[in-house]
């Protein structure tokens, strides 16, 4: 069995209070007032006061127990429950007029409780309009500081293309305030067409298809020519109302990057294409160079490079990437190893004249002597620290060997030359000590030369030698030309001729008979 709440208990105990109440004072007013002519005055007031405030069930109670203590206290015959007919009528009509008020008054209740919390929630809901209204201006104002503060341009565009929104950055770009552009389209505000009509097309084309689109754009301000990109985008925070957001950035700083990177990046490429060419042709060179060339890197000089000239005179020996003490055993202890570490420890080139190598040319173990000119160029990587050596020299063996032969050949040339000189100081005392007669005389005869034991044998002067007018050709007797061809004939093939008896015709027309020896001379 359900219990009684309290708040019925309350609303049941102020309606028996009421009829209560309503009871004392028409018992009490009765003797003045001859309540018994107005039974149910009071009680009215008490049904309505039950009903307004218990609702339906304390006011039907409130006429219930009204209606039986007017009946027992104020309908004829008094303290009494039987009633007649007028008064049966009189207290049906109060019962049926108590139903009635207590149902007006529970519906007026009813309604006022409605109104009431009708009225509350609009209250409760104002407040929290209020407090939206408060949050909404404080997220627009943060909004707006923070579009304020931001490097991005916010522009918002209705469906007829009018500005909605127009961030400080973005008006103050376009030369306006932002309150200059709200409600105003493009044209209305005299931007420039060949901006603004491809921006306005587009914003179309968003709001047909719903999609956001990006784009960029190139804008002349003040600063000189401004590079924009940009992305539109449908706003859709008003479903009544088709808006655009366009977000715009300022990336001319990025655009003079990438320009700049990109001209870095030709010029890059440039360099590495010239340096490739300039590569390629220093390896041409390299192979095509008369001089024998090679490449060595690191501590322990690993080969890297050589050209042609190298490997021929190496024996086309296996070099590249061997070391040299590796490619070239037979060098151990000629000092070359050594030299290498050198000029890769100070940096220093060395340069070899005429330096004798026992080489392996023919790679089958017979060592060869050979003389070389050449120098060790350290080579430096960007640091500057030595990386390797080149290797770049010319073979000189022939040229030592010729020169070396050359000064054999002088120095027993010089010793020829003092013998040929004590000769012909020999030869000279003989002549000048003239003992015996001697002359030099040319093939046509013509005496040149002549001692003075010559010139008295045949009684000329050595003015008539200077002049010429002496020809032992033409001072020999007729009968002796043919004995001189015989001997001339000996002289061109021997050089010499055994001593023959002969005669000279002398200056004066005598002759004078001689014993002759005769010896051809080379001419210089």
């Amino acid at each position: 069995m359900p219990h009684p709440t309290r708040s019925q208990v309350q609303r049941y105990g102020i309606a028996g209070l009421s009829v209560l109440l309503a009871s004392v004072l028409m018992l009490l007013l009765d003797p003045l007032l001859a309540m018994t002519r107005s039974p149910f005055l009071l009680f009215f007031g008490a049904v309505m006061v039950s009903a307004w405030y218990g609702g339906l069930g304390p006011g039907l109670f409130a006429t219930a127990l009204s209606g039986f203590i007017s009946t027992y206290f104020f309908l004829p015959p008094l303290y009494s429950l039987s009633l007649d007919w007028v008064n049966g009528s009189r207290l049906s009509l109060f019962l049926l007029e108590g139903v009635l008020i207590s149902a007006l008054s529970d519906a007026l209740r009813v309604a006022k409780q409605r109104v009431e919390r009708s009225l509350f929630k609009l209250q409760l809901s104002e407040e929290q309009y209020r407090q939206l209204v408060v949050q909404g201006q404080a997220q627009t104002n943060t909004l707006n500081a923070i579009f304020s503060a931001s490097v991005d341009h916010i522009y918002v565009f209705d469906q007829a293309g009018r500005y909605r929104y127009v961030s400080d950055g973005g008006a103050q770009v376009l030369g306006f305030q932002p309150h200059d552009l709200v409600g105003k389209t493009w044209k209305e505000l005299g931007l420039p067409a060949d901006l603004m009509e491809p921006v306005d097309a587009q914003r179309e084309t968003v709001m047909t298809t719903g999609r956001s689109l990006t784009s960029e754009t190139v804008f002349t301000t003040d600063n000189g020519v401004r590079f924009y990109e940009y992305i539109l985008a449908p706003l859709h925070a008003d479903p009544s109302t088709q808006s655009v957001v366009v977000i715009s950035r300022d990336v001319t700083e990025r655009k003079q990057a990438e320009a700049e990177r990109n001209q870095l990046l030709v010029r890059e490429q440039a360099a590495r294409a010239e340096a490739e060419v300039q590569r390629n042709r220093l390896h041409s060179l390299l192979l095509q160079a008369p001089a024998f060339i090679c490449i060595s890197r690191g501590p322990d000089h690993v080969f890297e490079f050589a050209n042609p000239r190298y490997y021929q005179l190496v024996g086309n020996r296996e070099l590249i990437g061997r070391t040299n003490r590796e490619a070239f055993p037979e060098l151990a202890g000629q000092g070359f190893f050594e030299l290498l570490d050198q000029v890769l420890a100070t940096g220093q080139p060395f340069f070899g004249n005429e330096i004798a190598a026992q080489l392996d040319r023919q790679g089958n173990g017979s060592i060869e002597e050979g003389f070389f000119n050449f120098v060790y160029q350290p080579m430096f990587d960007i640091n500057g620290a030595v990386e390797g050596v080149i290797t770049f020299g010319f073979e000189v063996t022939d040229q030592v060997v010729a020169r070396r032969q050359a000064e054999a050949l002088a120095a027993d040339l010089r010793i020829q030359q003092v013998a040929l000189k004590k000769s012909e100081a020999r030869f000279s005392r003989l002549v000048e000590s003239n003992i015996i007669g001697v002359l030099l005389a040319g093939p046509s005869g013509t005496i040149m030369e002549a001692n003075d034991a010559f010139l008295k044998i045949v009684g000329y002067t050595r003015e008539d030698l200077h002049d010429g007018v002496m020809n032992w050709s033409e001072m020999t007797p007729p009968e002796y030309v043919q004995q001189d061809e015989l001997v001339l004939q000996e002289l061109a093939a021997s050089g010499s001729c055994t001593p023959f008896e002969k005669a000279y015709i002398r200056k004066d027309g005598s002759q004078v008979p001689i014993l002759l020896g005769a010896a051809r001379l080379e001419s210089d």
